[in-house]
């Protein structure tokens, strides 16, 4: 797990960088004068109400979880319902254990059908290509996740119609 300077390396706001010059001083030019004492700190800007989102798997990886078992790590986005042009990154994850497998072969079947032609021999790393970059709907809800408000993805649908215009939508 990358410690925090390692962390603030890897940030890197929306807004344009600022030429830190040299030595790394930023000299104060501008009159900025904020109140934060209002401002929540583990307030989470992506959190999205619960419901069900048309969006697309943006990426699939197979690999062991926590626990040792085979699964699939499913990464997918959403248009945020609330700030216009923006999308929310969401995560969903599902298992090849013996009880996981019928609900791993629903979402690969909602996501992409033709991924059924591989069933016979299935090898999971051979069916990523055809879970990738899927029209599909999100259903998420709200859960507290080490003392924040976090979305919990809880099924990936099929896409509806109407949902399918998102992957041509510029991002």
């Amino acid at each position: 797990m990358a410690n925090r300077a390692q962390q603030a390396e890897q940030f890197v706001p929306d807004e344009e960088l600022v030429d830190l010059g040299s030595n790394g001083a930023v000299e104060d030019d501008d009159d900025t004068v904020l109140n934060l004492t209002d401002v929540d700190e583990n307030a989470n800007p992506n959190l999205v109400p619960t419901g069900t989102y048309d969006g697309r798997t943006t990426n699939v990886t197979y690999g062991p979880s926590a626990k040792g078992n085979k699964m699939y790590t499913w990464e997918g986005e959403i248009p945020h319902p609330e700030k216009t042009g923006k999308t929310v990154r969401l995560w969903y994850w599902t298992t090849f254990t013996p009880d996981d497998l019928p609900r791993t072969k629903k979402t690969m079947l909602r996501v992409n059908p033709e991924v059924e032609a591989l069933f016979s021999r299935f090898k999971p790393s051979e069916a990523i290509p055809y879970l990738i970059n899927r029209p599909c709907r999100f259903k998420v809800k709200q859960r507290m996740y080490e003392g924040q408000m976090r979305n919990n993805v809880t099924e990936i649908l099929a896409p509806t119609q109407e949902g399918l215009g998102f992957l041509s939508e510029p991002q």
